[in-house]
């Protein structure tokens, strides 16, 4: 999967920020699109200096319009013109940077020949349009909106693939909206499943609209082990944007490329968690790196649909003994490795293992399992 930073980038002074995100180990940008005095800003500048630095953009926002409050029929249909230019000048913005993925907040409520027009014009620029998860306030509380509940986001996404003929539209999670509309997002990604594209990662308090770093709430408001055995179980290999906007703004500029930096390792860990089964479907043969209790998860959860050769363990007690019917063996059995094969190493020490395999001359296809976000029947052992 690709990671996409929310763009920080000063239209104004671009390589301020592109510096910034390529400092911190960012090579991609969300670009959120937005108006200035009225009109769609211009993008050009940004666009032309990303391309120079080798800054890619998967994934552009379209501007936010609110044509559900609006009611007079007059001004719903100036309103609906609107949306419609909105997103046209947004998809030629994707087309010129490149950008494979529009997200789009408001045009869903629209009639399915509105919804396809736009989605012909998508497709003739290889653009794909997203539709994101929404709440919506009601009486001061915050309630499910557009597309929260997924049978409906999943019965509009197929009936219009089908009647374009080829895959346009798609879905967009955001972990923060799940958390605030009470989804079960184990459910909610299995559900919508190869559909979805693209996922805004953000952590929130589970009250309020806070786009905040994972893992930096005071108490978990999102269901983080659903979203990574979610998309664990559909493969989900798309795009990962990052979106810790609050965190960012509560921070001192000065200290900002640090945090970057931080952001990029946090998100880098939950990529590497959610990516874990897709890493043992690359490689048609696999061992195991330690013969202990992640040797045991592992076996527990993945042994029967991919099953290793042996594992292997520094224990010379442990050597042509077995575990979880596994035969254990000593490093050395590792130089004997078919090319197509994966090492996962099973053990906390994973740096050092790591090291001692290239002492060896081993450099290739190291692998790191862990065994942090297993199901919830292995979980509770």
């Amino acid at each position: 999967m690709n990671i996409c930073f929310k763009s920080i980038i000063n239209p104004q002074k671009p390589m301020r920020g592109i510096g910034e995100l390529q400092q911190s180990g960012f090579d991609s940008i969300m670009l959120p699109i937005d108006y200035f005095d009225g009109m769609i800003g211009d993008y050009a500048g940004i666009i032309e200096k990303c391309k120079e630095n080798g800054i890619h953009i998967p994934v552009a926002y379209a501007p936010r319009t609110f044509a559900e409050m609006i009611t007079e029929n007059d001004v719903v249909q100036v309103t609906k013109e609107s949306i419609k230019e909105s997103i046209d000048e947004s998809i030629k913005i994707c087309k010129e940077a490149g950008s494979r993925y529009l997200i789009v907040d408001s045009c869903w409520n629209e009639s399915e020949e509105f919804l396809l027009e736009i989605g012909k014009e998508a497709a003739a620029c290889g653009v794909s349009l997203l539709m994101r998860n929404q709440y919506k306030s009601s009486r001061n509380r915050i309630v499910r909106g557009e597309h929260a509940e997924m049978s409906r986001a999943q019965k509009l996404v197929d009936g219009l693939n089908q009647e374009m003929g080829e895959e346009v539209f798609g879905f967009c999670v955001d972990t923060g909206v799940c958390a605030l509309c009470r989804n079960d997002t184990l459910s909610f990604i299995t559900t919508l499943g190869r559909r979805i594209k693209a996922v805004i990662l953000r952590d929130c308090d589970g009250y309020n609209d806070v786009h905040m770093m994972l893992f930096s709430g005071i108490r978990p408001a999102i269901d983080w082990p659903g979203v990574v055995r979610g998309l664990r179980d559909i493969d989900f290999d798309g795009e990962m944007v990052v979106d810790f906007f609050s965190t960012i703004n509560a921070f001192p500029s000065f200290l900002r490329p640090q945090l970057y930096a931080l952001m990029k390792s946090v998100t880098d860990y939950f990529c590497w968690q959610a990516g874990m089964e897709l890493r043992l479907k690359r490689y048609p043969h696999r061992v195991l790196f330690g013969a202990g209790k992640m040797c045991r998860k592992y076996m527990e959860a993945y042994g029967k649909k991919y099953p290793p050769l042996f594992t292997c363990d520094n224990n010379p007690d442990l050597w042509e003994t077995e575990i979880c019917g596994l035969e254990v063996k000593p490093p050395k059995a590792l130089k004997d490795l078919p090319e197509d094969c994966g090492i996962f190493i099973c053990n906390i020490y994973y740096r050092e293992i790591e090291e001692q395999l290239r002492e060896m001359g081993i450099h290739k296809n190291i692998e790191y399992f862990n065994d942090a976000y297993m199901p919830p029947v292995l979980r509770s052992e």
